[in-house]
């Protein structure tokens, strides 16, 4: 018995034999599995179903206040684009036909900047929004307008081209996608509201008030949970009329059910390091329709036309 308690390590009886064991030759047990990896960005981002319905939409507008992750969304919904998606056509009015190209890969023609999240430089794929031609021209891409209150706002009438308002309505003819993100619905332009399909809402959510800790902190504290309702167009747009014409009146108007709601967490996520929420927004144009220049508001001498097309 003295011969148990003095010997080291676990000793055991074998009930049939009655000899000692030390376990010597026992297997060892399984240790723990260790805890699942949790989902890297891309994979969690892929497999959002939310995103996938939202692009079902060709055309499709984010509303909400500053810092409500609108144009993380408008983003988000982008990111299939900018991992590569082919496409081919041999449309004979298009511009690429002549010049004898029928294939290649989706474009983003962006007010706002895009960046490769591996590499934080310019994506690739991305190409600045600067002049209207480049709307004209536009075919098989991506068309984002960021902040579209300062490209065609609901009160400046003349700001968008003719033309381009005739190219917004024909988007389906060229292939093209367009995103647009505003601070309200109806601080857009008529024409784009007309042809939009889907809006979403999107409010943000948990401050990260770590960022304020710093030397030189921001003066907004970003966000980090974001909740993104989307509604079709046609009902959001009478929706938001009945609740204008009811203000001040007795009665509540009753909730519109949204189609999609997402909640989603953006540190870490590829969204989030596709672009600089603090970046600054291109403005499309100089000069607008009205001869107005779009920094001071005074005249600019319209240019004359030296076309060959005619």
């Amino acid at each position: 018995m003295t011969d148990l308690l003095e010997t080291p390590g676990p000793r055991f009886v074998d009930l049939l034999t009655g000899e000692l064991d030390d376990g010597a030759d026992r297997e060892a047990e399984p240790e723990e599995a260790p805890r699942r990896a949790p989902r890297s960005p891309q994979k969690r981002d892929a497999k959002d179903k939310g995103r996938r319905r939202r692009r079902a939409g060709a055309i499709h507008g984010y509303i909400g206040p500053n810092g409500s992750g609108k144009s993380l969304c408008m983003v988000l919904d982008t990111t299939p684009t900018l991992n590569g998606q082919t496409w081919k056509c041999k449309e004979p009015s298009h511009l690429h036909t002549k010049a004898g190209i029928y294939s290649g890969t989706r474009r983003v023609l962006s007010t706002l900047p895009i960046l490769d999240p591996a590499t934080g430089l310019p994506h690739p794929l991305y190409d600045p929004l600067h002049e209207w031609t480049q709307v004209l021209n536009a075919e098989h891409c991506d068309l984002l307008f960021d902040e579209v209150t300062g490209i065609a706002g609901a009160r400046e009438a003349m700001g968008m081209p003719v033309a381009v308002q005739n190219i917004l309505q024909q988007l389906r003819r060229r292939d093209v996608l367009m995103r647009w993100s505003a601070p309200s619905w109806k601080r857009a332009d008529t024409i784009i509201r007309d042809c939009t399909q889907l809006v979403t809402v999107a409010s943000g959510h948990m401050s990260d008030w770590s960022a304020m800790r710093v030397d030189s902190p921001p003066a907004w504290a970003p966000k980090r949970l974001f909740k993104w309702r989307t509604f079709d167009c046609k009902d959001f747009d009478e929706w938001t009329t009945a609740k204008a014409s009811q203000e001040g009146k007795k009665g509540a108007h009753k909730p519109l059910r949204p189609k999609v709601v997402t909640w989603y967490w953006g540190p870490d996520s590829e969204a989030f390091a596709s672009y600089d929420t603090r970046g600054a927004v291109s403005r499309v144009g100089e000069v607008l329709d009205g001869g107005r220049c779009a920094h001071c508001g005074g005249r600019r001498a319209v240019p004359k036309c030296e076309c060959d097309s005619h």
